[in-house]
Parts: structure tokens; C-alpha cells; sequence
């Protein structure tokens, strides 16, 4: 995912009095016109898929201002991904059929059977339950289990923004597979999430994401088989990047 360009359209700034506060990372959208804009001004600047703010204000797009936006970025081969935090937010995104629901925090089975149904992955950013969140600790495992068990298309991603003493961007992100462990996803499942589900919704799966001859070589080696111990992901000691060694213990 680093190697994708993500900017994202907010119906409003956190602080409507600061009209200029959510820039560079935020586009300002309310209109259509001003939603088109914002698209175009996107892929001008180099963007490989459009981000929403589906909620976290008062007001929310609803599912046809999103379908809109979609067809705006399929003209330019761009999927949408969505941002979600509440659960209605979650339903019109679904409803939609965004390529992707990030966070999705509150989602009953009614609405992850809507996402099943138009093929939209959940990026669950589980991790935030552990460092940002622990009061909703319960609520995010509860919907990952049910997403799961739903048959939703997953997607493994964190939401690592912080920097911690002692610690790598990558030790952070991999601690965030207890919330899947403690869910009952399967390590098959939870592997498939961090690699060929992730090409594919990143539309890169032609050049990584599985182990083919003719894509890039990212491998990583583990002391102990994932599939019978997930935990193992946590102690990696070999690495490679395109080919190259990166890591080798």
C-alpha cells in the first residue's frame, strides 16, 4: 500500500471555522461539482485511488452522492475507497459498492451482508483497538468476528501513525493481528488478507501479493509455519524487496 498515492474528500474540516486546516491532506467537497473537482484534482496530482470521508461530521454523503464519486474515479480506472466510523456512513458506502470500507467500526451483519453482496472489502484497522480505542476493544473484535464469519472479503491494515520508542513501523502494524486472533479469524485467512486480498484491491495483484514467477520478489521467511502458529509473523527474520535481501538473521 505505501507505494499508492491516498488523498481524501471531507465533506467538512474538523473545525469549519479553519476552512483551510484539513489542507494538504483534505479536499473540501459538498457539491457535485465540487466533488468532481476534487477527483480530478486528485489523479491530477498523482492519486492511484480516491479516499473518502463517508461521516465523522454531522453530515454524511449519502449512497448516491458516493455512487457518484465512483463513476467520477472509474473513468479514470480508480477504485474508491471509504471511510467509515459510524454505521450509517458504513451502509451507504456498502449500498454504494466502494472498493473498500476503511475502519468500519460500527457495522451490524444487515450492512456487512450488503458489503458481501456488492463485493467490498472491509480494511478493518483493527489495531486501533489496542492503542487508540480500547474502550471499543469488544466492538471492533465483535465486527471482525461477524465480517469473518459473513464471508466479507477482509483486508489486513492498521492505521499505524505514531512513532514508539523501541519500536519499527512494522512491529507496530503486525501487533495488530491479536484483535484477529482473538476473533477466531484462521491464520489462512489472516494471511490471505495481508497479501493477495491487498493486491487485489490495490488493483496490483498483476506485480505483487503472491509467490509467481514474473512479480516482484517481496518475500518474508518466519521461524515456525504461520498457518500453525500465526504468532510467528511477529519474529521475522528474513526479508526481501524486489529481489533484494533486505533483512537476513
Amino acid at each position: 500500500m505505501a507505494n499508492h498515492a491516498y488523498e481524501e474528500i471531507s465533506t467538512y474540516a474538523l473545525q469549519p471555522d479553519k476552512q483551510r486546516l484539513a489542507e494538504p491532506e483534505y479536499f473540501l467537497a459538498d457539491t457535485r461539482d465540487e466533488m468532481l473537482k476534487a477527483i480530478r484534482q486528485n489523479i491530477h496530482y498523482g492519486a492511484t485511488v480516491i479516499k473518502i470521508v463517508v461521516d465523522d461530521q454531522r453530515y454524511i454523503y449519502s449512497a448516491d452522492d458516493i455512487r457518484f464519486i465512483i463513476d467520477e474515479a472509474a473513468r479514470a480506472g480508480m477504485k474508491v475507497a471509504a471511510h467509515c466510523w459510524g454505521e450509517r456512513g458504513a451502509r451507504n458506502a456498502a449500498e454504494a459498492g466502494v472498493a473498500s470500507i476503511d475502519h468500519g467500526r460500527v457495522m451490524n451483519d444487515e450492512i456487512l451482508l450488503i458489503a458481501k453482496k456488492n463485493g467490498v472489502a472491509l480494511v478493518g484497522t483493527e489495531y486501533l483497538a489496542l492503542n487508540y480505542d480500547k474502550a471499543g476493544h469488544d466492538v471492533w473484535v465483535d465486527r471482525l468476528r461477524r465480517a469473518y464469519k459473513i464471508g466479507v472479503t477482509l483486508v489486513y491494515g492498521t492505521d499505524v501513525i505514531d512513532m514508539v520508542d523501541g519500536q519499527t513501523r512494522g512491529t507496530l502494524a503486525i501487533s495488530g493481528i491479536s484483535p484477529w486472533i482473538e476473533a477466531g479469524v484462521s491464520p489462512q485467512a489472516t494471511l490471505k488478507a495481508m497479501t493477495g486480498n491487498a493486491a487485489r484491491l490495490l488493483g496490483v495483484d498483476k506485480q505483487r501479493g503472491f509467490l509467481r514467477v514474473g512479480l516482484a520478489a517481496d518475500i518474508i521467511a518466519v521461524p515456525e509455519n504461520p498457518l500453525e502458529n500465526i504468532n510467528t509473523l511477529e519474529h521475522v527474520n528474513f526479508v526481501m524487496k524486489n529481489g533484494v535481501v533486505i533483512k537476513r538473521d
